[in-house]
């Protein structure tokens, strides 16, 4: 468990950079200015695993889910050349509303007369609330990423992205 909400992963896939832009494409559903508030209200239908602007060779996604959740982390990455294939570099960054809604709760912790182990214990929880959600939902992410780039490929054990 990583305690800072950041990820630097890196994934090989035999797919040449075009197939992996266009499978990125086929599997990301176009971000819309509606889609939050959709979400919000259960609106929302999923059509494809995740959303995002893809853009040449640079990509930022999220997970598509209809239960939108200020955890999911946001995904940037850039698919390169390697050798036969491709290597898709991905960062993963904590949303910042993550940190935004805790802290509306934690200047509400603070203003109350209370002991101060009582406020920095408070502190601890939420981000260790915060870091073990991220770390869930990037591991669902990632997961995704992987069977992205191996979807309709030889898959051996030893030929799985990230190995």
């Amino acid at each position: 468990m990583a305690l800072i909400p950041l990820e630097f992963v890196t994934l090989k896939t035999k797919l040449s950079p075009p197939d992996v832009e266009k499978r990125l494409n086929e599997y990301t559903e176009p971000r819309k200015w509606h889609s939050g508030f959709l979400t919000a209200i259960g609106m929302h239908k999923p059509i494809k695993p995740l959303i995002g602007k893809i853009k040449g060779t640079k990509f930022t996604v999220l997970p598509n889910t209809r239960d939108r959740s200020f955890l999911f982390p946001v995904v940037t990455g850039a698919v390169h050349p390697d050798g036969q294939g491709s290597e898709v570099r991905i960062f993963s960054r904590v949303n910042i509303f993550a940190f935004i809604i805790p802290a509306i709760i934690l200047s509400l912790v603070f203003l109350t007369p209370a002991w101060i182990w009582v406020k920095i214990g408070v502190c601890v929880l939420l981000y260790l609330l915060i870091i073990a959600g991220y770390n869930s939902e990037f591991a669902h992410v990632r997961e995704t990423m992987e069977r992205l780039l191996t979807a309709g490929t030889r898959n051996d054990e030893d030929e799985r992205p990230g190995k």
